[in-house]
């Protein structure tokens, strides 16, 4: 389960990444990945991390939550909203 929510959430990264037109060189930059390795971070080769999904969401000028609202079977998953314990 945990590996499809992550799947999911890397396809979501890799359409918001060819939707935003940047170079994928800057895009790599802003991740703090070597040259080339993007492909590997959204294939699933290199570990996706909390810095890569922030990270991509500043560059983007989007709202972090965004990306990972991408994700439907996760959020379809979900019995609670954390506004509602905060």
């Amino acid at each position: 389960m945990i590996d499809d929510d992550l799947q999911q959430i890397r396809q979501v990264l890799a359409r918001a990444v060819q939707a935003s037109g940047i170079l994928r060189r800057d895009l790599e930059r802003a991740l703090r990945l070597r040259n080339g390795s993007l492909a590997q971070l959204l294939d699933g080769q290199l570990d996706l991390r909390v810095e890569h999904v922030t990270a991509l969401a500043r560059l983007l000028r989007i709202p972090p939550g965004d990306l990972l609202a991408g994700a439907s079977d996760a959020n379809a998953a979900a019995e609670h909203r954390l506004a509602d314990w905060l």
